[in-house]
């Protein structure tokens, strides 16, 4: 049995793992974007060529050459006149295959770091995650662009293929403690899901079938969210798996990663109230807006509460919106009602509010669909949207009273307040990480600016956050009740402060190496 870290190693997210069995077959562990790459190399507008990924993502560092366990990974298509390059450069030994080591990939979670890279995957390589995970896999292939980091994981196109050829890969779901054979029956696997800050987060107990070896893999981890209570679960079954090895996050185990956030989404839900309540005594008319991650449906119900608590009606993003729908229709979410929440119709393309304006943007058109019955005879996408439905509203009506909303505003959507021109003195909530790089306080200081340009002073500005991670004294606290043989600190840019974390000596803490080969 053998472990090899490709990604997630001196880094935060970009999680690549093969876990090989003795019987010689293996899976990944998730198979992810790394940020690092992109934050060392690339740019909004310098980005990896589309029909040259795989080269230029095996030459950059993000992929992994296909070769030894990772031979034939990657989809035969991507190949596609590369071929010749690919040898001279010694990332091909033969031609393209199929994967002949790897069966199956374990997905932990849906962010970008932990699946931008599956699109690249061989169609043969099967999905493995949460039933919850499928749901919002599904999800964002209906309301993201083919360019996206989220897309074409359950489904891609060949590239220039005439007629137009969909591959659709094989995705097997499991509940909560279900248990499936994986590697050819190598390694039996059961899926846990855990506290994160997305829906159907989930870590996994692995078995060897022959030699017993026991792994455990916690994905990404917290327990001060809305389902603490699973991870705590999960805690005590991994602590009575008897591991082996422990593969463990450690976003905040260096204290010089940990921010000034709030404890639990509890407290955070209590202060955002408090913002609310606050602006409603001191200036009753004045909008209040919001940015957290778009798909963080934890935070968007603390929003929402707030909200009903404090009389204010909340308006989201057609992409948030229809995330919380999925997850409210699939029982993920409960006690919020759509019939309370608005959508901003952003102005597009003619700025009209017409039909034709929302036809290329994935998530309006999700959303706007007509009922099948109506869209019977239509000839262009136009046709089927309704930009009528009652829950839509754009700036001219939150414009008419502002003070009774409470409106998400994205970085990236924030020329929508030239339309809503919010009246001076209004409130925004950061509802996210503070920056932890430069392109992130480039970013912060565009933000500030924005704020001066309408008028919404420092004072009326608030951070209120947790992280979808441990902090590091529960980190420690895991890692001691669990108590593997060995542990393999991954998702961390500083994997030596394990080793000071004053754990049981029986416990050793191996750095891995990324490329190499860990036998068990």
């Amino acid at each position: 049995m053998s472990l090899s870290f490709f990604g997630g190693v001196n880094e935060i997210g970009g999680n690549k793992i093969a876990l090989v069995s003795s019987k010689g077959k293996g899976i990944l562990l998730d198979f992810g974007w790394s940020f690092q790459i992109s934050h060392d190399y690339l740019h909004s507008f310098l980005t990896l060529r589309k029909l040259r990924r795989l080269l230029d993502g095996i030459f950059i560092g993000d992929l992994p050459k296909p070769l030894g366990e990772l031979k034939g990974i990657y989809r035969e298509d991507l190949y596609e006149n590369i071929e010749k390059e690919c040898r001279y450069q010694g990332i091909l030994d033969d031609k393209p295959t199929n994967p002949e080591i790897i069966k199956e990939i374990l997905i932990s979670h849906a962010h970008s770091d932990h699946i931008g890279d599956i699109k690249l995957l061989h169609p043969s390589i099967k999905l493995v995650c949460s039933t919850s995970t499928k749901f919002v896999l599904q999800q964002f292939e209906q309301t993201t662009n083919s360019n996206s980091l989220f897309s074409n994981i359950l489904s891609y196109s060949i590239p220039g293929s005439k007629p137009k050829k969909n591959i659709f890969r094989e995705i097997t779901s499991l509940d909560s403690g279900e248990t499936l054979m994986c590697a050819d029956s190598g390694l039996e696997i059961r899926l846990y899901e855990i506290d994160h800050s997305l829906p159907g987060a989930s870590a996994y107990l692995i078995r060897d079938t022959i030699s017993n070896k026991r792994i455990v893999y916690t994905g990404d981890i917290r327990k001060h969210g809305p389902l603490k209570e699973k991870s705590e679960e999960f805690i005590k079954l991994a602590k009575e798996f008897k591991p082996d090895v422990l593969i463990c996050e450690g976003t905040r185990a260096d204290p010089a990663e940990d921010r000034n956030e709030y404890s639990s989404e509890q407290e955070v839900g209590k202060k955002i109230t408090q913002v609310i309540q606050d602006a409603q005594k001191n200036e009753s008319e004045r909008l209040i807006l919001f940015d957290c991650s778009l798909r963080d449906v934890w935070r968007l119900q603390t929003f929402y509460n707030s909200c009903k608590n404090t009389g204010k009606i909340l308006i989201l993003s057609p992409k948030s919106y229809d995330l919380l729908k999925t997850c409210i229709e699939v029982g993920i979410i409960s006690d919020v009602y759509l019939q309370d929440i608005f959508v901003l119709l952003s102005k597009k393309k003619s700025g009209t509010y017409t039909a034709k304006d929302y036809t290329n943007s994935p998530s309006y058109v999700n959303i706007l669909k007509k009922k099948e019955e109506d869209c019977l005879g239509a000839k262009s996408v136009y046709e089927t949207l309704d930009v009528e439905k009652p829950f839509l509203i754009n700036a001219e009506e939150i414009r008419k009273n502002p003070g009774k909303y409470v409106l998400q505003m994205s970085f990236y959507s924030l020329n929508d307040l030239f339309d809503i021109n919010p009246v001076a003195g209004s409130y925004f909530i950061l509802s996210k990480s503070e920056p932890f790089d430069d392109e992130g306080d480039v970013e912060e200081r565009k933000l500030k600016n924005w704020f001066n340009l309408f008028k919404i002073p420092e004072s009326n500005v608030y951070q209120v956050h947790c992280s979808g991670h441990m902090r590091r004294e529960e980190l420690i606290e895991m890692i001691k009740e669990i108590h593997p043989q060995k542990i393999f600190p991954i998702h961390t840019k500083n994997a030596q402060i394990f080793t000071e974390m004053n754990l049981p000596q029986d416990i050793e803490v191996i750095k891995p190496e990324k490329g190499k080969k860990y036998h068990i």
